[in-house]
């Protein structure tokens, strides 16, 4: 029992220190649309591995690591589903949800089987057998939801009910970046194209930037206001898949679709077109 509790409190421990180097915000698959401070999720992790280290109580210990855990493997299905690619649970250190669910499971487990509460063989069947069965389930229902790609180029955007916007986007010429207001990189990375935007605006250029929030949940709006650019909330979240979205659109229409982190250089085609 006590190498379990050591094992378990290790795995915590990295995984806290190694998100509070990211200085990020977290916010767990299971209380999304809430933002903590990640000092609050991090700082937890590493009061139960302190506890569990410890081997003070050491059967209650593994109950709350066992319940923690459980959580855990919950919010790696919910990513799985709406298609995350990486689940930000070691900071820096991306993996899959996919490869953390079974993280999860696997440490879940052998909480559980450190109490000795029932047979071994009996807690692999009666975990690792539903733990597939949800796996799968959750995994095909992924590919069903996101085998058709919903923003491409030359298709109109948006339709009906999918942002909330001041703006008519379907309208004229938009630069147009879709990101998470939950997460501190993202926002970052919003905040350096609206500077932009309000360099433009200074001098005279007609580029129009609009940033819609995938992530909008009703908290006071902290973010900064800059000329020339327009917020907005995009309504359908799983257009989001959690790497922000920049987006051309010339009358309504897709003409470039750029998924990721990397930083534009406004002076290179296609957008050097945009921005005039």
């Amino acid at each position: 029992m006590r190498w379990v509790a050591w094992l378990l409190g290790l795995l915590l421990l990295v995984g806290a220190v190694l998100k509070l180097s990211q200085g990020q915000v977290f916010h767990p698959g299971w209380l999304r649309g809430s933002a903590l401070p990640l000092s609050l999720g991090a700082f937890g992790e590493i009061v139960l591995s302190v506890w569990l280290i410890s081997g003070i109580r050491l059967s209650w210990s593994l109950r709350v690591a066992a319940a923690l855990f459980f959580c855990f493997a919950m919010a790696t299905l919910r990513m799985i589903f709406h298609g995350v690619e990486d689940c930000g649970c070691f900071g820096a250190l991306s993996l899959s949800p996919k490869a953390t669910y079974w993280i999860d499971l696997a440490a879940l487990l052998i909480a559980i089987a450190a109490l000795r509460l029932v047979r071994f063989r009996t807690l692999l069947l009666g975990i690792l057998l539903p733990g597939l069965i949800c796996y799968s389930g959750t995994s095909a229902a992924a590919y069903h939801r996101h085998s058709d790609p919903k923003i491409t180029p030359g298709n109109p955007w948006p339709s009906s009910g999918v942002v909330d916007c001041s703006a008519d986007l379907s309208q004229g010429r938009w630069i147009v970046l879709i990101y998470s207001s939950d997460c501190a990189r993202c926002e970052s990375l919003a905040s350096d194209y609206a500077r932009d935007a309000s360099e433009w605006a200074a001098q005279g250029k007609k580029a129009r930037l609009a940033l819609l929030d995938a992530e909008a949940h009703g908290s006071p709006d902290t973010f900064p206001s800059f000329p020339g650019v327009v917020r907005g909330d995009l309504l359908q979240r799983d257009l989001y898949q959690h790497t922000p979205i920049l987006l051309l659109l010339d009358q309504g229409l897709v003409q470039v679709v750029e998924e990721g982190w990397t930083a534009v250089d406004w002076s290179y085609l296609p957008y050097s077109s945009w921005v005039r």
